[in-house]
């Protein structure tokens, strides 16, 4: 386990499953907004065991990450931060490929914006394209699908405990700007930007 600096001081947290010390593999990588971190642990050890090194990395203010998510704001800069911390260690043999679906594929468009030498092939999953369809907005207007995928990401994140309960989305009549409070009790960053 690692915890990945950023360019502004904020660390990720970074799991990292090599095969064999001491030789240099092809690094998969998946950075992920979600919590699912059983599944993809049998996921790592599946992949090292077929001579790649695999990585882990709950983006910024997710899982034991540091930081706020703030969703995709960040991803093109912390991407760019993360493949270039992979390529100089001495276990990375300079071919570093990224793999995910919905939000982790997004990370994937927006790391490979950078444009980094050592980011070989991107296999984006279920991702949108275009974040003014009608899934996410309806003539300028956040929908309140987009809402809820806002307040799960945000709650998933926070953890299930009693200062955090689930959250409470029959709340119509309030303001849409301040639904995000009703429903988890205080403000989603991405649902302020967007509304």
């Amino acid at each position: 386990v690692e915890m990945v600096p950023m360019r502004d001081g904020v660390k990720l947290f970074t799991t990292i499953e090599v095969p064999q010390q001491g030789k240099k593999y092809p690094v998969l990588l998946l950075r992920n907004l979600y919590r699912r971190r059983t599944e993809q642990i049998a996921e790592s050890q599946d992949i090292a065991g077929r001579n790649f090194i695999a990585i882990h990395q709950d983006v910024r203010g997710s899982g034991r990450s540091e930081g706020v998510w703030h969703a995709f704001l960040q991803e093109r800069n912390d991407g760019e931060d993360c493949l270039e911390w992979i390529a100089k260690q001495p276990w990375c043999d300079g071919r570093i490929f990224m793999h995910g679906a919905s939000y982790c594929g997004s990370t994937q468009f927006l790391a490979a914006a950078c444009g980094h030498p050592a980011l070989k092939a991107i296999a984006p999953e279920v991702v949108a394209f275009d974040y003014f369809t009608p899934m996410t907005q309806r003539e300028g207007v956040p929908t309140l699908a987009l809402f809820n995928w806002a307040c799960a990401c945000t709650y998933n994140n926070l953890g299930m405990t009693e200062d955090n309960p689930r959250p409470k989305y029959d709340d119509a009549h309030v303001a849409w700007k301040e639904r995000d409070i009703i429903a988890l009790g205080r403000p989603v960053h991405f649902w302020r930007q967007m509304t």
